[in-house]
């Protein structure tokens, strides 16, 4: 099997993979499942003043990240 590099981050002591990253009206969604547990997979979006991922302001923005990502991958 070959082995494939992928980009982590780590959250609350935990290893998430970087799926994706898309940008839409100047937000960076960061799309994470947890490298143990795929299971386990949620949405981020970078704070552009502070540098570091934090979460979705609604249920709408969420439903705005997946439609981004769906368009993207469909």
């Amino acid at each position: 099997m070959e082995e494939v590099m992928v980009d982590t981050i780590e959250i609350d002591n935990k290893e998430y993979i970087i799926l994706d990253k898309l940008t839409n009206n100047n937000n960076t969604y960061y799309y994470l499942s947890n490298a143990n547990d795929p299971k386990d997979f949620f949405i981020q979006k970078l704070d552009n003043q502070k540098e570091n991922l934090i979460p979705l302001d609604s249920k709408e923005e969420f439903n705005i990240a997946m439609e981004i990502y769906s368009k993207k991958y469909n």
